[in-house]
């Protein structure tokens, strides 16, 4: 017998609608347990973890959202699902924005409920793939292709002592990576001293990297003998200025080579990080080519979060688990991130790359009190525009009190995809909805493929 794609909680008092989905979402290779009540779901909760509760907004006892702010609190990544009659939409988008995943209005076809499950269960199964998969390289985390492909470079950078050059935008995690190749290298036992080239400057510096022109007893030793037979970082190499870039060459033109042996002379591994074209530079007449190519034996580019998005669930886990490493056991918390507030993390264009994603989970985990990560606790800057203070045209005739909330939500649509220029991702965060909701709705409305001109 075939494993389950998920096991499904459905909660109704209609006895009726609990069989007939018990029926159908089985015949679709889903276990699915009903319940009568919340409080009956709750009981079984107790025992086991489901992937999905579906689950009626009214019910005798416990309502839908008082029933899905527990679930939240016990079961943080547990998807809940609502089922909600047409009078109740308004309550059901309020408890999308309290964590829920998405809702269905009866009456509804099984076939509607099945591509929101089914959606669920491929981004599970995709998460149980990146989870069971080697996650990262040291302090460098990533699953994606261009990711995997640096680790294997950097692992064979780590198996020579050829100078290594790291192109990368700020924040990407160049450092991280110089530091993973030294600790791969056989010179992890000895230092890996740090320049950073952006604070050099050539009347103080010259001496502490180089040493005086005229020798001293009391000379302390330079960061060339200092880094010895470890490694020597150059931080933003490109930033030497042209007086420095002279200084080196003449320095590394005194470093033992192959042909000539050490002699007691240091010998350290040259490790350099640029964010500009080193390249470029050197056509520009910016950079020095010879201290160029002395430097650039290896070249690695790590790649913009932007351009490997698929690793951000597994970055914000891993930024997630650090915390709960580093907090002190009473702070300990299991910490989830809802999958609105994951599509607003997926949808942003991240100019900081990585170092702003881990700066923007450590400022939610600031303002989260709970267990779950909502869009509320994420910076403003991925939340910059609220849907309620979206300009709505609206005309002035045949929109009274029995406009329907059909008609008010294409409008908001429209809106947001106006305001978007068409862009789905941007227009769903806008909403405050999951993208795949957002599709959706277009589809729904007759959207799809038309969407609303940003012109007035």
């Amino acid at each position: 017998m075939s494993q389950p794609k998920m096991t499904v909680l459905v909660v109704d008092d209609e006895p009726i609608k609990r069989v007939t989905l018990q029926i159908e979402l089985g015949e679709a290779g889903y276990e699915v347990v009903d319940a009568a009540d919340a409080q009956i779901a709750l009981r079984l909760m107790e025992g086991r973890t489901f992937d999905v509760v579906l689950t009626d907004l009214r019910m005798p006892g416990i309502d839908g959202i008082a029933f899905l702010d527990e679930i939240k609190r016990r079961s943080p990544g547990t998807y809940v699902i609502l089922m909600t009659a047409y009078g109740t939409v308004d309550t059901a988008v309020e408890a999308i924005k309290r964590g829920a995943y998405d809702y269905v209005t009866k009456p509804f076809v099984t076939a509607t409920l099945l591509e929101k499950l089914d959606r669920i269960a491929s981004y599970r199964l995709s998460e149980r793939a990146r989870d069971a998969a080697a996650t990262g390289l040291g302090r460098l985390v990533g699953t994606s292709h261009g990711m995997r492909q640096l680790f294997d470079q950097a692992r064979a950078a780590a198996a020579d002592a050829e100078p290594v050059l790291i192109f990368g935008e700020a924040g990407t995690g160049k450092t991280s990576l110089a530091e993973t190749i030294h600790q791969l290298s056989g010179r992890r036992s000895a230092p890996l001293v740090r320049v950073n080239c952006e604070t050099v400057t050539d009347r103080t510096s010259a001496a502490e990297l180089f040493g005086p022109e005229v020798n001293t007893p009391d000379r302390r030793s330079t960061l060339l003998e200092q880094a010895a037979e470890g490694s020597l970082l150059l931080e933003n190499v490109d930033r030497l200025s042209p007086v420095m870039q002279a200084r080196f060459v003449q320095a590394l033109e005194s470093l033992p080579t192959d042909a000539a042996p050490a002699c007691g002379k240091p010998n350290p591994r040259l490790i350099s990080t640029t964010k500009a074209a080193l390249l470029d530079a050197v056509r520009r007449g910016g950079f020095r080519e010879d201290l160029f190519y002395r430097l650039s034996a290896r070249t690695l580019s790590v790649p913009s979060l932007r351009d490997r998005r698929d690793d951000i669930p597994v970055l914000v886990r891993a930024f997630l688990a650090r915390h709960a490493a580093l907090a002190p056991a009473a702070d300990a918390r299991t910490l989830a991130v809802s999958a609105h507030a994951l599509d607003l993390l997926m949808a942003y264009h991240w100019p900081g790359n990585v170092a702003e994603l881990e700066h923007a989970v450590e400022q939610a985990l600031t303002r989260c009190d709970g267990q779950e990560i909502r869009p509320e606790h994420l910076p403003a800057s991925l939340c910059a525009t609220d849907p309620g203070q979206m300009a709505v045209s609206v005309p002035e005739v045949g929109l009274g009190l029995n406009q329907t909330v059909s008609d008010v939500e294409r409008m908001l649509i429209e809106a947001a995809l106006r305001h978007s220029s068409g862009n789905q991702a941007r227009a769903a965060q806008i909403l405050r909805i999951p993208r795949t909701t957002l599709r959706d709705k277009m589809t729904k409305y007759g959207l799809v493929g038309d969407a609303p001109s940003c012109a007035p």
